[in-house]
């Protein structure tokens, strides 16, 4: 039994959006593809497909998008597994394969289905995980300009989200203490890092985003920056 109410104060969360049977990060990927690749009139010269929730590792899943969007051969494919973590990965891959004219164009495709790895008794993970896809073509004149960058790993967090197999299905698990006390630490080093390397002050940014899901981690992060809501 759920207290709606706390939860949406908590988390800010109100809708959780889960996949059918017939559905998987691989259908999502392609129909979030497509509808991008409708305006695109040039060739997709590189994909980069982001999943944690593969519907197959040999072969990769990017070879089968790579497959179902009828893209050229020569298209390179990378797969990145890497979570929370992936899209900026993806980004920065994408933005130093068109700076150093390796290619002139990148498809980045995020894809999850983490419900079908959550119990829906789980009042941890429940609450703020769901399922969606979402794609974007970057090319010289979308790629941004990235004035600095950060890429913080600790390795030794794993058994704070992982998956752990129960009656021979595997579960998703996160220890929501430790993740909040690991967020509100480097989150706010980050930033403070990227702006340092960019030679830029607090107040010379006009709009702070943040990818956390939960309302109660992006308020800490915000009060520990000294940022206000209008800027947040």
């Amino acid at each position: 039994n759920f207290n709606f109410k706390e939860l949406v104060k908590k988390t800010g969360i109100r809708h959780i959006y889960r996949t059918n049977k017939n559905e998987n990060s691989l259908t999502l990927a392609i129909d979030a593809s497509k509808k991008v690749l409708k305006s695109i009139n040039e060739r997709v010269e590189s994909l980069v497909f982001i999943t944690q929730s593969p519907v197959s590792t040999i072969p990769s899943s990017g070879c089968l998008l790579h497959k179902e969007l009828n893209l050229d051969e020569k298209c390179f494919v990378l797969d990145i597994n890497q979570g929370c973590s992936a899209f900026p990965y993806a980004l920065t891959i994408a933005i130093n394969l068109i700076k150093n004219d390796q290619f002139k164009n990148c498809l980045i495709v995020s894809s999850e289905t983490y419900t079908k790895y959550i119990d829906k008794n789980d009042r941890v993970c429940m609450p703020i995980f769901s399922d969606a896809a979402s794609a974007v073509f970057v090319d010289k004149n979308s790629a941004p300009t990235m004035l600095s960058s950060i890429f913080l790993t600790d390795g030794k967090g794993a058994k704070n989200l992982c998956l752990k197999n129960k009656n021979d299905k595997s579960n998703l698990f996160m220890h929501g203490a430790n993740v909040f006390t690991f967020t509100a630490t480097k989150v706010p080093y980050a930033t403070n890092y990227l702006l340092e390397k960019a030679n830029l002050k607090m107040s010379d940014i006009k709009l702070f985003l943040y990818h956390q899901a939960s309302a109660i981690v992006l308020d800490t992060i915000r009060k520990e920056l000294d940022i206000s809501k209008e800027c947040f």
